[in-house]
């Protein structure tokens, strides 16, 4: 006997050579029996009963987590690659073609196209690994060639357009983008430094090895705007954190999360009055200190 009762409700599926597989009742447990007797009979060439793209999506990143190794930052990634494929979440694997893929990305490409190398990859890869659990994927999906992505030369802002940009946004965050713009360090450092690595007396701000892009430990000189604004930041801040930077209650920030809650918005209604602003990117948005100051960070390179 393949299935046995093993109390109320519980119905115990056995079929060599799978795990043995408990259903609440007799028809499912009949059903996951005559499955397992097809998939037994027929091998290798058994496909598995389609999932959705979402299911599979969602699937991958649990596995990825499950496993340790990855760091936040990485898992932020994975997420955000997947999040640009919710038109198509509901739609089986096996039902995926080329075409409508390939418009879509390219699409996105033509406005976004370092973020769109980044999401195509991402989908191949999870369709890769769909293919080798069973499950049925078209090879025109993985035939959509690579976006190729070339780097846009930063733009600068002078002093007047950062204190308009800084006008478009709520209090507990205006002032990052102003220190970004006048001290030009990396997006991860706003999000992740703490008051610890202020010094507002000696007008400093220490950058450690882990948020330091040549992983070596480094200190920016502040000039007195600059110390002064931090010094109203650590006043308006979320109470109860160490974070200079927070969101509104106290968490640090993700770089999608300050994407579509702050930056996005005051972009969109700076550039509605100066088209300085359209897609501008907060990468992009450090002048290097010397458009704000007329000189170099005191030898320390503005950006970390």
């Amino acid at each position: 006997m393949s299935i046995r009762k093993r109390g109320r409700r519980s119905y115990q599926v056995r079929v060599a050579p799978f795990p043995a597989k408990t259903l609440p009742t007799q028809e499912a447990a009949k059903r996951h029996e005559l499955e397992l007797l097809l998939r037994r009979s027929q091998g290798d060439r058994y496909v598995e009963e389609s999932r959705t793209l979402g299911q599979e999506l969602d699937a991958w990143f649990t596995r990825r987590r499950a496993a340790g190794g990855n760091r936040d930052r990485t898992l932020e990634y994975y997420e955000r690659c997947a999040k640009v494929w919710a038109p198509f979440r509901a739609t089986k694997l096996a039902d995926l073609r080329r075409a409508p893929l390939e418009d879509f990305i390219t699409e996105r490409a033509a406005k976004h196209s370092r973020s769109a190398q980044n999401e195509l990859e991402h989908l191949k890869r999870v369709l890769h690994d769909a293919r080798g659990r069973g499950q049925r994927v078209d090879d025109g999906v993985f035939g959509i060639p690579p976006i190729k992505h070339r780097s846009r030369e930063g733009r600068a802002l002078t002093v007047e357009q950062l204190y308009e940009l800084m006008s478009w946004l709520p209090e507990h965050t205006k002032r990052l983008v102003l220190l970004a713009g006048m001290v030009g360090a990396r997006q991860r450092v706003w999000f992740e430094l703490t008051d610890d690595l202020l010094d507002l007396k000696s007008a400093t701000m220490e950058i450690p090895p882990a948020l330091s892009k040549s992983r070596r430990a480094h200190r920016i000189y502040l000039t007195g705007l600059e110390a002064s604004l931090f010094r109203e930041q650590l006043l308006v801040r979320a109470p109860g954190t160490r974070l200079v930077f927070p969101t509104p209650t106290g968490r640090r920030w993700t770089r999608s999360g300050f994407l579509d809650r702050v930056w996005l918005k005051a972009t969109a209604a700076a550039a509605a009055n100066d088209s300085v602003f359209e897609d501008f990117n907060f990468s992009l948005a450090a002048p290097h200190g010397g458009v704000a100051h007329g000189a170099s960070r005191n030898g320390s390179g503005g950006r970390c």
